[in-house]
């Protein structure tokens, strides 16, 4: 067991070979988001993460399962106008692909929502539906508008994806 500043916990229980060739492990714990600011500035993030995973197999990626979960959480980036709001929802892990179920509001009005998996190996193969409703998008000296639609993502991050929809701007 564990605890930092800012709510920081963890907490591991299980075994481990040996030779570290095997484990059998169960991870708990909250994180607070803002750990990330040193690597997303000028962008910046608040609130906290929740997780419970197991480890159990070799110490790879394939052998973590469970679910890593968000509440209330904030996001801001300064460079293209854009705040996101009670971000909630979860990533479930299981078998080297991470499923995603995240909704966040747009500052001022709005949602935004983004499900599918994601393969967590080389190309990160996806299915992702990123959905619009009523996000409120704005540059102050150029525009401001609400999105409406859906937009997919399929196929390799890593080069060759597709992305298609239909977006209605208000």
């Amino acid at each position: 067991d564990a605890t930092g500043p800012g709510g920081l916990t963890f907490a591991a229980n299980g075994r481990v070979a040996g030779d570290g060739s095997d484990l059998d492990l169960a991870v708990t714990g909250a994180a607070p988001l803002e750990l990330a600011n040193q690597f997303i500035t000028p962008r910046s993030i608040e609130g906290t993460t929740t997780f419970d995973l197991t480890v159990d197999g070799p110490p790879a990626l394939g052998s973590v399962s469970g679910r890593i979960a968000l509440a209330d959480a904030r996001f801001v980036d300064p460079a293209f106008f854009l705040v996101l709001e009670r971000i909630g929802g979860a990533i479930t892990l299981a078998g080297s692909r991470a499923s995603v179920d995240i909704s966040a509001g747009t500052q001022g009005g709005g949602a935004v929502s983004v499900t599918g998996p994601i393969s967590l190996a080389p190309p990160f193969s996806t299915d992702l539906r990123v959905g619009l409703n009523g996000a409120r998008l704005s540059d102050p000296q150029l525009f401001e508008t609400t999105v409406h639609g859906t937009i997919a993502i399929t196929g390799p991050l890593t080069g060759g994806a597709a992305i298609s929809g239909d977006v209605a701007l208000g």
